[in-house]
């Protein structure tokens, strides 16, 4: 199975910087050893550039040795649109969701340099509870889960990377859906009867689906985002 980060509609000669030190005569040769593993941290500070750090590093065997890319994840950043039904204090919500990740990557030697963005379309459904209510303003809970289907990928080569004159975009999009079980926490400020507008912050936990994105979810399964939008009730 290929890997998103080699576009095989070029040749492989063009991933080549160097013919005499890495050159390889077929896929299999340049993706034939993947492994990864992560190192991760966890930044929340109270201010405008709140951010996720987490790293992880992806080695490809070439033959003429081995090669590290590095990816260095944002907090992923998430819109959604809400339907409720509310029975007193507790509700069952679905709706639609977007989220957007974006990443900067790194290869030894300056081989690949550039970042990578990726946008997904997603439906949860919850059980939620509200907490507390102070005049137009709701404190409350869920607990649910989501489906989330990639709909384009784009890795953005910078201009100082040695592959950037023969790959300097390539777009992909994995076809694998992503399952996640969530847990929010929120605040909610009512602007007309029955519609609110809400931002909270989420932990999820993301199953393993198979896709070869280097994604935050895929990365580290344990993940934390931000979300915010607008929820109506009946």
């Amino acid at each position: 199975e290929e890997h998103p980060f080699i576009d095989t509609s070029k040749p492989l000669k063009d991933y080549c910087i160097d013919s005499d030190s890495i050159y390889t005569d077929n896929h299999e040769e340049i993706i034939k050893q993947i492994r990864t593993h992560s190192n991760s941290s966890l930044l929340l500070a109270f201010e405008a550039n709140t951010s996720y750090q987490q790293e992880s590093i992806t080695s490809f065997s070439f033959r003429c040795g081995e090669a590290d890319i590095i990816f260095n994840h944002k907090m992923p950043l998430n819109v959604k649109v809400l339907l409720e039904k509310r029975l007193g204090k507790w509700s069952i919500g679905t709706g639609v969701s977007y989220t957007y990740m974006t990443a900067d990557y790194e290869m030894s030697y300056n081989l690949r340099n550039g970042q990578q963005d990726l946008h997904y379309i997603g439906i949860p459904l919850y059980v939620g509870y509200e907490l507390a209510r102070i005049k137009r303003f709701s404190f409350y809970t869920s607990l649910g889960g989501q489906v989330d289907f990639n709909t384009q990928a784009i890795h953005s080569e910078n201009s100082n990377s040695h592959a950037y004159p023969c790959i300097e975009n390539i777009e992909f999009r994995d076809k694998k859906p992503q399952f996640s079980a969530q847990l929010h926490v929120g605040a909610a400020f009512e602007i007309a009867p029955h519609l609110d507008i809400y931002i909270e912050p989420m932990l999820g936990y993301y199953f393993d689906s198979g896709s070869k994105i280097h994604s935050a979810w895929h990365d580290q399964p344990w993940n934390v985002s931000l979300s915010f939008g607008l929820r109506t009730a009946f």
